[in-house]
């Protein structure tokens, strides 16, 4: 829970009274007391009739009760962990506990004595009140044109200390954070709904009233969590069109290199490997990246007959491709005689380079569209294959 002072200029009259009433046990009086309203959440009416205890190690403390609806109880004791329970008597309500961590030590007062404001929200059963029928419009973050189909899953959401129905400002005598949370909240089901085409239907009682749960949306294509969660309160939150943000997700990587192998290739052929599925970037067109990997490309064979005749490739058209299929980038070389110069079939062709990676952007092909050059994921701009001399390029 937020530890925050009482401050009396905020509280409401009726509130600031019974603050100054609660009642102090003769033995020992020191520790934390607590005083505040219990709420009907689904309409913010002033319960009469409850009971509420104090759970800790030193035992169990009923509230006392008013008839304009305050509780108050105490003392809490430091060092102990403790359970707040509300039983509603009239109607139909759900179980409530919030169970709270202890706190360290004496408040520091001049009477080792503090008064706490918190207020309690309880919902009826869902027998008594379902969740009304609601439709969520889920769009992606890049364009409204994105919408996804798949899955939602809707999981209780983790107990974060203090109740999401946070209505401070609104009912006076509220305490900014000072709201117990309903611990029985998360032992409510886990549901799950069908996404399609960025609209997902609630049916009525399909989720419980007033139980804040953390949406998640899977099973998309290739990437099973493409985007973050959102939270959503059964009862409270209607109908909402809700802006997706992208997951962070982990870094396109490198998995493997058909260069790792040592192997020769007659066609120079380099085959990259990658952790998921790839496409080349849409910030240049496919032709670019060809020329610049045509550009870059080099071979290197060496003179051994001291003859004036040497295998040489023209300045531009080299002979070279470039593919992208699944998640392998492929780099090869026809070797054609035709895209030589001049030839020599006496002078092997020991190795062929390919240079420019940095001029070749790639990105995954699903979730955020972050590019990387192949230089990057690679770690050099450039990448040598041992190729094949058995067949030197064909005559003309």
């Amino acid at each position: 829970m937020t530890s925050h002072p009482l401050t009396l200029g905020l509280l409401a009259a009726g509130v600031l009274a019974a603050a100054c009433n609660v009642k102090r046990p003769g033995s020992d009086p020191t520790g934390y007391y607590f005083i505040g309203h219990v709420r009907d959440g689904s309409n913010n009416t002033i319960l009469t009739n409850y009971t509420l205890t104090l759970d800790q190690a030193e035992g169990v403390s009923k509230a006392d009760i008013a008839k304009d609806g305050t509780y108050s109880v105490g003392p809490l004791k430091p060092g102990s962990d403790f359970t707040v329970t509300i039983v509603v008597k009239e109607g139909d309500y759900r179980e409530f506990f919030a169970s709270e961590p202890f706190m360290p030590e004496l408040p520091a007062t001049a009477d080792d004595q503090l008064t706490r404001i918190y207020d309690a929200y309880v919902f009826p059963a869902p027998s008594a009140l379902p969740s009304p029928a609601v439709t969520l419009e889920l769009w992606g973050p890049h364009s409204t044109s994105e919408r996804p189909s798949g899955t939602v899953r809707f999981t209780p959401a983790d107990d974060k200390g203090t109740s999401a129905l946070d209505l401070s400002g609104r009912i006076a005598g509220a305490i900014d954070g000072q709201v117990w949370a309903n611990d029985a909240d998360r032992l409510s089901a886990t549901e799950t709904f069908e996404l399609e085409d960025g609209v997902v239907k609630l049916k009525e009682g399909a989720l419980v009233y007033g139980v804040t749960y953390t949406a998640t949306v899977f099973d998309i294509g290739d990437t099973p969590l493409q985007y973050q969660s959102f939270a959503f309160t059964a009862g409270i939150d209607g109908d909402r069109t809700i802006i997706l943000k992208a997951l962070a997700a982990s870094a396109l990587q490198l998995v493997s290199s058909s260069l790792d192998t040592g192997e020769l290739s007659k066609t120079a052929t380099v085959v990259f490997t990658f952790d998921r599925d790839i496409v080349l970037s849409p910030i240049a067109e496919r032709a670019i990246y060809e020329l610049a990997i045509d550009d870059g490309f080099s071979i290197n064979s060496p003179n051994l007959d001291g003859d004036e005749d040497v295998n040489a490739l023209y300045d531009e058209d080299h002979g070279t491709s470039l593919k992208v299929s699944g998640n392998q980038l492929t780099l090869s070389w026809s070797r054609d005689a035709s895209w030589l110069e001049t030839r020599d079939s006496d002078d092997p062709i020991l190795s062929a380079t390919y240079g420019n990676l940095d001029d070749v952007v790639i990105r995954a092909k699903s979730g955020s569209p972050t590019d990387h050059t192949l230089a990057e994921l690679v770690g050099a701009n450039s990448v040598t294959v041992r190729v094949e001399q058995a067949e030197a390029p064909p005559a003309d």
